[in-house]
Order: C-alpha cells, then structure tokens, then sequence
C-alpha cells in the first residue's frame, strides 16, 4: 500500500532526487516560505533543527532580499 509520503515522494521525482540533492530542496524551499515542518517530513528528519541547520543555505540573492527589507524597516522611536 503506498502513503502519502512516498505518493509526495512520487510527484516530485521528475523534479527532485531527493537524497543527493537535499540541500538545494531544503533552500529552495526555505526561499520560497514553505513551511519546515513540511520539508522536514519531506527529508525524513528526525527535528526541524536538523533541516534549517544543515540542509538549508543563504544565497547571495537571498542575503540581498533580506538586507533590503530590513533596509526599509522604521528603527526610530515613537
């Protein structure tokens, strides 16, 4: 009998192989907000630990996103 897990497993194959290619699955996820808990179950990871400390990566194009938005960010006090 087939679960969910290896049916997930099953779609994104074309896309995904999954164990050599870990890491880039985790960052490209993490860059597009989908939630850890997901891509943990997704890997096989015992805690989200594991996938945010290991598997995930900052590209340069992510840092840039990320210092223009704090950039915007009102730091003066009302």
């Amino acid at each position: 009998m087939t679960n969910t897990k290896t049916l997930v497993f099953m779609r994104l194959l074309p896309f995904v192989c999954i164990i050599p290619q870990g890491h880039t699955f985790a960052t490209r996820c993490f860059e597009l907000n989908v939630n850890i808990k997901t891509v943990q179950y997704l890997l096989g990871h015992s805690s989200a630990e594991t996938t945010m400390d290991i598997y995930t990566h900052i590209s340069t194009e992510q840092a840039k996103k990320e210092i223009q938005a704090v950039n915007t960010l009102d730091l003066t006090m009302a």
